[in-house]
């Protein structure tokens, strides 16, 4: 119990605001939260949507005192997977959501190969 606690609603942020990532590759998006009481977080593609982890997506969430790190992973991307995140945080004095992250498609990197070219001099 504490003599003085300061109460206030969710504050967040994402440290990368787009995040690009070959398909077939795995991307992990992070989310970090602050509020007290503690904070319902989570993630998804629209207010009305929460990721639930599972083979394709695993979502965890950190917390420490007042602080929520949530941590979304999407295994496998495929083209359907790019687009909008966004993370969600709501306590009993308020909300915040809508903070998005871009996920889009980048080709992969290239491969390189190497080109030997003999060249004969005729003096």
């Amino acid at each position: 119990m504490c003599v003085l606690c300061l109460q206030f609603p969710p504050v967040l942020w994402i440290p990368n605001q787009l995040v690009g990532a070959a398909p077939g590759r795995d991307v992990t998006l992070d989310c970090h939260t602050e509020a007290y009481p503690t904070s319902i977080n989570y993630w998804g593609r629209s207010a009305t949507e929460m990721i639930i982890s599972g083979d394709k997506m695993q979502v965890a969430t950190k917390e420490r005192t007042y602080k929520t790190h949530v941590r979304l992973t999407i295994r496998s991307l495929q083209p359907a997977d790019f687009g909008v995140y966004k993370c969600f945080s709501k306590n009993s004095l308020g909300s915040t959501g809508g903070i998005r992250q871009g996920l889009y498609g980048e080709p992969p990197p290239p491969s390189f190969s190497i080109t030997v070219m003999f060249l004969s001099v005729m003096s």
